[in-house]
């Protein structure tokens, strides 16, 4: 493994402005963008494997095989440097690879690792496929058992790329440097790519995720004895990432409105990461208008709350208006009576 340099500079946004309660550490991860070595002009590729473990600068290859690949300037991230980027499988189904390396960190201070991440450009994916799965270990870092490891499954935003979203781990370190390890998860031919890797410390004022919350689509029209789909949004005000499974929303209708049978009443967003920066997570309820409901309006609501906290503008609201039920008399006047 290689043991990295540190040289910690306020992290700053674009225009200048430095993040609160961050510290950036430039050069802490080497070869974030896997430009070395340089391997031409799309469309090439290279491959790499245990038997040349230390061919990627910086990275070393811990499992089966991995490629490099060219990114054309149409495909390359908007927050990477770099024109290259990180296949985590070789050139057939069967290579699942993995790259580590050791970063120098600061026992007990939290930090977070980011990088950019895309499905593969030889998309798209079959529906529900599962072969671009990848996996994020850090070890070793604080737990609630005492020093082991974090190791989260990420799955690529959507079929083919080029699409690039922003990923991030949170970890708390427990010694003087840490190994990252991403890693395949499943055989198969398409593969997630990943560049753009970045590295931040906190200094123990990083303000926590400000998640809010959106109502869509209301108000919703509905008749007795039907059921409507409410529609919603979930975002982040701030920078700092939000879990999507730690983002809880729980549906509560007011009566005379009722849960839809059969339908979720509480949702979280598994897989997600809410960001300033990325589109909000949407999601969606059901509710039914009982049979001999009068015709008026209605409420509906929902809490959000975040690692079992509740969130400050965090309470959806839909209404709901009732109408009386139509009579075929009605429907005949208006020459919407059904054919038989």
């Amino acid at each position: 493994m290689t043991t990295l340099r540190v040289l910690a500079t306020p992290h700053r946004r674009a225009g200048g402005t430095a993040t609160y309660g961050r510290t950036a550490m430039a050069g802490d991860i080497t070869n974030p963008d896997f430009a070395e070595p340089g391997i031409g002009a799309a469309p090439k590729h290279k491959l790499f494997t245990v038997k040349n473990a230390d061919g990627i600068p910086g990275w070393e290859v811990t499992q089966d095989a991995v490629q490099l690949v060219a990114l054309a300037p149409g495909a390359r991230p908007a927050e990477s440097g770099g024109g290259q980027a990180l296949r985590l499988k070789g050139e057939v189904p069967e290579h699942v690879g993995a790259v580590s390396q050791t970063v120098p960190t600061t026992p007990g201070r939290k930090t977070t690792i980011s990088w950019m991440e895309s499905p593969d450009l030889a998309g798209p994916a079959e529906p529900g496929a599962r072969e671009q799965d990848y996996t994020v270990l850090i070890r070793p870092v604080e737990t609630p058992r005492g020093p082991g490891r974090t190791k989260e499954v990420f799955a690529p935003a959507g079929s083919a790329g080029p699409a690039w979203v922003r990923r991030s781990v949170d970890f708390t370190p427990t010694g003087a440097n840490v190994t990252v390890e991403f890693g395949a998860g499943l055989r198969g031919a398409l593969s997630p790519l990943i560049t753009g890797l970045a590295l931040t410390a906190g200094d123990g004022r990083t303000p926590p995720p400000a998640l809010f919350g959106t109502v869509t689509g209301s108000p919703v029209g509905a008749e007795p004895g039907e059921t409507v789909t409410l529609t919603f949004a979930v975002g982040n005000r701030t920078a700092a990432p939000a879990h999507g499974e730690k983002a809880t929303v729980v549906f509560r209708p007011l009566p005379p409105l009722a849960p839809a049978a059969g339908a979720p009443g509480t949702l979280t967003f598994p897989g997600r990461q809410l960001i300033a920066a990325e589109p909000p997570a949407q999601g969606a309820f059901k509710v039914t208008v009982p049979p001999g409901t009068a015709p008026g309006t209605y409420q509906a609501v929902a809490d959000i709350s975040y690692d079992g906290a509740p969130v400050a503008d965090g309470t959806l609201t839909w209404l709901v208006e009732v109408v009386a039920v139509r009579s075929r008399a009605d429907l005949d006047e208006t020459g919407l009576s059904p054919s038989r």
